[in-house]
């Protein structure tokens, strides 16, 4: 009796752990840059320059993701795609950060706000 009623925990924990293995996450917690050809605006490109700062290839100062290539705009990042959350990030102002946050004027701001929204369209690049 007493060993059927310690295997009856047990027994609910691997239940529990088992059913848990099967659910899908709901979010990738990783980077994925999209598969595109095309290049970013050279408008764009030059105001890029301070985002780029922290958002390279490979990423510096705890940016989670580069914003090098169209590819990367249009890519993922934890489930949503990398230019909704680069306009969020800008319309908020919770980036650029210090100090860098002075190097962004408001047109700049805007502007880059608008493409990102927009997507990240293609465009002629700098070259």
């Amino acid at each position: 009796m007493r060993a059927t009623r310690a295997f009856l925990p047990l027994a609910a924990l691997t239940f529990a752990l088992v059913a848990c293995e099967d659910e899908t996450p709901t979010e990738t917690l990783a980077f994925a840059p999209a598969d595109v050809t095309g290049e970013i605006p050279c408008d764009v490109e030059t105001r890029l320059a301070v985002c780029r700062n922290c958002h390279s290839n490979p990423p510096q100062s705890g940016a989670p993701f580069p914003l090098m290539k169209l590819g990367d705009v249009r890519g993922t990042y934890n489930g949503k795609v990398v230019a909704e959350r680069a306009a969020s990030a800008l319309t908020s102002k919770f980036m650029p950060q210090a100090p860098y946050d002075k190097q962004l004027s408001d047109d700049d701001r805007a502007y880059l706000t608008s493409w990102f929204r927009m997507g990240g369209p293609i465009g002629a690049g700098c070259k």
